[in-house]
């Protein structure tokens, strides 16, 4: 009888074992996997090829989710009812923020998969940004819509709270009514109203965040390039996100510590950080100086794209790979100068959330390499080229 209930008591332990793990996704318990794609094809005098990219875009999907087609790949994570948002970094300008060829490859696979042309949002901060990179005169010939998170407003339910106050701007949720412009075009629902008894250091201390996220997209894909921050070392995905997605964000910037810790916690929001579901760095091209503006001479074509479903892995390898871009340019040893220890902060307080790795050890990395491809010349062009007569003026 003794032995029989000891039985029991081991299938219940067991039972409840199994129920606990089932709590908790798979890709937690475990290392996280990245992906990286490099085709030497890829970039031609820093222009992406967009059939070669296209191809990246689906051995990269094929081998993160273990499928056979792209499509399948992102059906494991959309579904034709979701509305998902295509997040971009075009600050920089077309040839240095998130490339078109990646985004439009990602589109191409979206409408595979059975997301209608609705259903597909390319946004960033703003439409200017958006209308400066080139989005807004291809979206309708693609068949997507383009939004900003600034255009679209801010939910005045949903804001991020913290210690440090600001000085507000025109387009703040807070920013106070006496400042504002144009009052009498906006109703009393639009305007914010602010109590009588508001000091400036109480209404600076929220960042309210976007309605185009908290109430309109239902799965989000990150597309971050390669860029220098100036105060972070990249600009990579969890930084591209928190700050594209609320107000009141220039208060952070200033200081690399107090952008490290806001960025993390922003990113962790359920409204935010939830709904992400795949991370692409766009290492095509590489921009190893400048934050806010595009510098091809401080740039150098990498043809690679990385791919994870964690944004802290990435952007631990995307920091680690700038500073070895910057050394090698400056052409001098790693120096305080241009390592980012609030870059690595980050990433720190970001794992911290458990949000991510920023671990090599637990960093599962697989490698694709496209071959390059191989000009065929006959036999009979070889020889017409061998005898071909110099010009005179290289004979000497």
């Amino acid at each position: 009888m003794k032995d029989l209930l000891n039985k029991k008591v081991i299938v219940v332990f067991f039972c409840f074992l199994v129920l606990f793990l089932e709590m908790f996704p798979q890709e937690v318990i475990g290392n996280s996997r990245v992906v990286k794609v490099y085709s030497p094809e890829s970039v031609k005098l820093f222009t992406p090829q967009t059939s070669v990219v296209q191809s990246m875009i689906e051995a990269g999907l094929k081998s993160l989710f273990f499928k056979e087609t792209a499509t399948e790949a992102l059906l494991s994570i959309v579904s034709p009812q979701d509305v998902v948002g295509i997040k971009v970094y075009s600050l920089t300008g077309a040839a240095t923020g998130s490339r078109r060829e990646v985004v439009l490859a990602l589109v191409h696979f979206l409408k595979q998969a059975g997301v209608p042309d609705s259903n597909i949002i390319v946004w960033d901060r703003s439409l200017d940004i958006l209308r400066q990179a080139g989005y807004l005169e291809i979206s309708k010939e693609f068949g997507f819509q383009a939004a900003g998170s600034v255009d679209e407003g801010f939910d005045k339910e949903v804001s991020y709270s913290s210690f440090f106050p600001s000085t507000l701007v025109a387009g703040d949720v807070e920013f106070p009514l006496e400042k504002r412009m144009n009052q009498s075009v906006l109703s009393d629902e639009e305007l914010v109203k602010i109590p009588e008894n508001h000091s400036e250091e109480q209404i600076g201390r929220r960042s309210f965040i976007s309605t185009l996220l908290t109430k309109k997209l239902t799965k989000i894909i990150l597309v971050t390039p390669l860029n220098h921050h100036n105060q972070l070392g990249v600009s990579g995905h969890i930084y591209s996100l928190a700050s594209g997605s609320t107000d009141n964000f220039l208060r952070f910037e200033s200081d690399g510590f107090r952008l490290s810790e806001a960025v993390a916690e922003v990113y962790a929001m359920e409204e935010v950080g939830d709904k992400v579901v795949l991370c692409i760095t766009d290492a095509l091209v590489a921009q190893y100086r400048g934050q806010s503006e595009g510098l091809l001479h401080y740039s150098k074509s990498l043809e690679t794209l990385y791919f994870s479903k964690d944004p802290v892995a990435l952007d631990w390898l995307s920091l680690k790979l700038m500073m070895r871009l910057r050394s090698s340019a400056d052409r001098r040893s790693l120096s305080l100068s241009i390592f980012s220890p609030a870059g690595a902060t980050l990433c720190e307080n970001a794992s911290l959330l458990e949000l991510g790795y920023a671990d090599d050890s637990k960093i599962d990395l697989v490698e694709i390499n496209f071959p390059r491809e191989r000009k065929v010349v006959s036999f009979d062009t070889a020889k017409s080229q061998k005898n071909k007569k110099k010009p005179w003026y290289k004979f000497w």
